[in-house]
């Protein structure tokens, strides 16, 4: 077993990977999250597929392996690690100890990722891995058609719920130690970093042995850990996931730009009389001026969309009382009973007995 964990690879640069972690033009997806408190997960347990487990094998490159792991699920085609890497090797910025999370993601913006039937991954070697003769027109051509638009960070349990519950899975990174490669439950560990690995957060379970954990999935094959998985507590979720979640949400760059320049304002809609909150990818339309309030927002908040970017976003389900946690609507309650404007504790009151 010894000889076995040995052989075990990384592939994260931890060094690159903390300095891009703390880049401020990251788009942050908490600024794009829900309401208020702690976010309730939607199921009892929660596995999104992916197309398949991946195995790195004596190459560090687990990086590769999960941008890759991660797009071919909207893809819905199996997509090269080798690909990735030849051509993250061919700008400088993988050797034979790996790459960064940023770095990968980025080019599966401004190149896109090849189908692996078009260029098939070789593991013998980093030098196989990576090779130039993996860039070929037939692999350019392809990789076009499987590129993302935008990618978001963040370090929040409760964002990353919320987007897993959305069908997003996400690319995320730890300090590896020697424990955790034979058990399935990571659990913090005193005993000395061996190196940095990117892997794939795929979901959740509520009663995992009477204990809520995340599911995250590796890139050392089905005989890794349970069928290839991991855990992890939620309670521990900070302590083990040293990095940035990276998600995907396919927003145009010049739109996430905008709206992250615009975090946290209620977005009035050009020539009509629509209010809207960006949650996530979508965008969901503020129902009244109670609804309005009792979100979080106000007036200052608000800010009218004059370059029309709200069309290039999805429309998802209206805000409405539902959304707002029983405790908020207790404290609107309270203080409508003492504003003296009957305006505007009507529509509090038509509102709240909805």
């Amino acid at each position: 077993m010894e000889d076995e964990q040995k052989q075990f690879t990384g592939g994260l640069n931890m060094e690159e990977q903390a300095k891009e972690d703390a880049d401020e033009r990251n788009f942050n997806l908490d600024t794009l999250g829900g309401f208020w408190g702690d976010y309730v997960p939607k199921h009892e347990e929660w596995i999104i597929p992916t197309m398949e487990v991946k195995n790195q094998l004596k190459v560090n490159s687990c990086v590769c392996e999960a941008v890759a792991a991660q797009k071919e699920k909207d893809e819905g085609v199996v997509l090269s690690p080798g690909y990735l890497g030849s051509y993250l090797a061919q700008k400088g910025k993988m050797n034979r100890t790996g790459t960064s999370i940023q770095s990968a993601m980025k080019v599966v913006i401004d190149r896109g990722i090849a189908e692996e039937s078009v260029v098939p991954t070789n593991h013998d070697t980093f030098e196989e891995f990576s090779s130039p003769r993996n860039l070929t027109v037939a692999g350019k051509e392809n990789a076009s058609a499987h590129r993302n638009l935008s990618f978001w960070t963040t370090r929040n349990l409760n964002t990353v719920l919320e987007q897993l519950d959305n069908g997003r899975i996400c690319v995320t990174g730890l300090h590896w130690k020697q424990a955790y490669s034979t058990a399935s439950l990571l659990r913090p560990s005193p005993e000395e970093i061996r190196f940095g690995h990117a892997v794939v957060l795929i979901g959740y379970k509520l009663n995992h042995n009477g204990q809520k954990v995340l599911v995250f999935q590796n890139s050392w094959g089905l005989g890794y850990g349970d069928a290839g998985k991991f855990y992890i507590l939620f309670s521990e979720f900070s302590q083990l996931i040293t990095f940035n979640q990276y998600f995907v949400l396919d927003i145009p760059k010049d739109v996430a730009s905008w709206l992250s320049l615009h975090a946290s304002k209620a977005i009035k809609e050009r020539n009509g009389p629509k209010c809207y909150a960006i949650i996530g990818n979508e965008k969901r339309w503020i129902t009244n001026e109670a609804i309005l309030l009792m979100t979080g927002y106000t007036l200052t908040d608000l800010i009218e969309d004059k370059e029309n970017h709200l069309s290039l976003i999805k429309e998802g389900e209206p805000v409405t009382i539902a959304d707002i946690p029983p405790e908020v609507q207790s404290v609107w309650r309270e203080a409508m009973r003492l504003i003296p404007y009957p305006p505007i504790q009507e529509i509090f009151r038509k509102t709240l007995t909805q």
